[in-house]
């Protein structure tokens, strides 16, 4: 099922460095992901992410004109984005407590620290596509549900009714190519 997923995913990278993001596309294609497009920063992103469908984003958190934490909250608010939901990867060489919770509470699905090998890369990108977590939608946050358990024997009253918040699981979809598409 693995090669079956990495066959099929669409991927953007986000880089502002060209042999960074070459030598990324190099290692994904490597690991049998075959539809993958460069973004040399995060507006070019953006308006990929208005005109394209991705299953995932892996972004640079040094990459501009926004930052990492922004560009996330971006990808799941701006209007035109075609898949909100898509799983939503940032990188960074010289990660922060700061960075890290900013990105998490932005949105990200997860945070992955350079250099990384392969195999930790293939997981990350791999689990966030075929384990698809609920999303949270409220008025300060858009995003995966960031509670990793769901604990079914609470027996009290629902506390966050009327709060503005929705949740949703997403199943696991086809995801429409582009030959679909013409």
């Amino acid at each position: 099922m693995r090669d079956r997923v990495h066959a099929s995913a669409s991927l953007l990278v986000v880089d502002r460095s060209q042999p960074l993001a070459q030598l990324m596309r190099s290692q994904l294609k490597y690991l049998g992901f075959r539809q993958i497009e460069i973004a040399k920063d995060t507006d070019q992103a953006l308006a990929w992410l208005t005109q394209d469908q991705f299953d995932a984003v892996l972004c640079d958190a040094a990459t501009g004109p926004m930052p990492g934490a922004t560009f996330a909250q971006s990808a799941r608010t701006h209007p035109g984005t075609r898949d909100p939901y898509l799983s939503l990867l940032i990188l960074s060489h010289r990660p922060t407590w700061n960075l890290v919770t900013a990105c998490r509470d932005a949105g990200a699905n997860g945070f992955l620290v350079r250099p990384l090998s392969g195999l930790q890369l293939r997981d990350k990108i791999t689990g966030t596509l075929v384990k698809r977590r609920r999303f949270v939608r409220c008025e300060t946050y858009f995003g995966p549900d960031r509670r990793r358990s769901l604990r079914p024997v609470y027996d009290g009253p629902e506390r966050r009714e009327g709060r503005g918040m929705e949740t949703q699981v997403l199943p696991a979809r086809r995801r429409q190519t582009r030959q679909d598409a013409a």
